[in-house]
């Protein structure tokens, strides 16, 4: 029975130990994101803005609308735009 005492004691051991070291690289990662947060804030926050901006979904729209007008320009469509100008006009 005393062997198996010294077993128990041995894997309380370890097992507090791994929780210890675990406790440690959590707060670790914390303290990191906290200060990267303290430090990019700045950067972030207005980058973030450009990209949620609807500016940028207007240019990439616009963007897509010139490639479709210059295939349709190279396909001898005519109609100078693919029908652009008869949108505005409705």
């Amino acid at each position: 029975m005393c062997a198996s005492v010294k077993k128990l004691r041995g894997r309380s051991r370890r097992s507090s130990e791994s929780i210890r070291k675990k406790h440690a690289l959590k707060t670790d990662k914390i303290e990191e994101d906290i200060a990267l947060d303290r430090h990019f804030k700045p950067i972030i926050k207005p980058l973030q803005q450009i990209v949620d901006s609807p500016v940028r979904a207007i240019k990439r729209q616009s963007r897509d609308d010139d490639v479709a007008s210059k295939r349709e320009k190279k396909r001898g469509g005519g109609g100078g735009g693919g029908g652009r100008e008869s949108e505005r006009d409705v």
